[in-house]
This record gives C-alpha cells, sequence and structure tokens, in this order.
C-alpha cells in the first residue's frame, strides 16, 4: 500500500495491450492537472526478471509474462519494494500504458503505479 489511492480506469487482459491502444489512448492525451492518463489493471503477471534501475536505484524494472506476452514494467520511485518480490512471483499491477523510446527504438512500455502479489 503506497498510502495513496488509486483510480482505476478499468481491468483489462494481456491481449487488449498494443500499439492500437496506445494510439487510441494518445488521440485524447490531453492530460494534466485534473484530466490524469487512463489507469489500467492487469492481473497475474509472472516475474521473469525483476531489477533496480536508476543512478540511486530508486526505480523497478521488471519484465513480466501474462499469456505469452512479454511486458516491460517500469515503477518510478519504487525501488524500495524491490525487497517484496522475487522471480517467478505472480503480480497484479496499476500502470499507464506508454511509450519508451531509447537509443532510435520504441517499446510499448506498462508504467506501474502500484504493484502487489497475486492472491492465490
Amino acid at each position: 500500500n503506497l498510502g495513496k489511492e488509486l483510480v482505476i480506469d478499468s481491468k483489462i487482459k494481456a491481449e487488449e495491450i498494443s500499439w492500437e491502444m496506445l494510439d487510441k489512448i494518445n488521440e485524447f492525451n490531453h492530460y494534466g492537472e485534473g484530466n490524469p492518463p487512463p489507469m489500467f489493471l492487469l492481473e497475474g503477471i509472472k516475474i521473469k526478471i525483476i531489477d533496480k534501475v536508476g543512478s540511486t536505484q530508486d526505480h523497478l524494472k521488471i519484465k513480466g509474462e501474462k499469456d505469452s506476452k512479454i511486458f516491460d514494467v517500469i515503477g518510478f520511485g519504487l525501488g524500495n519494494r524491490f525487497s517484496e518480490f522475487k522471480i517467478g512471483d505472480m503480480i497484479d499491477i496499476v500502470f499507464e500504458l506508454t511509450l519508451n523510446e531509447w537509443n532510435g527504438s520504441k517499446l510499448l512500455q506498462l508504467k506501474m503505479q502500484d504493484l502487489k502479489k497475486t492472491k492465490p
């Protein structure tokens, strides 16, 4: 629990996360104070890789798998939660779908706001 309440706009399936979905979101990208970007819930992601990143290790980076799809997940400011999770854990995440452009490549990225272990 991060101590703040997150508003989840929609629970989604792994198959719905796509470039087309990002394009639709970006059509309405007039985000700012009072109009935050949509937040999605994806349940039951298996952690394949987990690491702390950033110059001060403040961020949590996860490579996760759900329904045979692999997702790049970044949690800015969530590095302090690293010890709570390990490879193989199943997690639920709340995220904003974003584009990660780096060194000339473009990847879909799940910008995680919160995570928890999946209830069995």
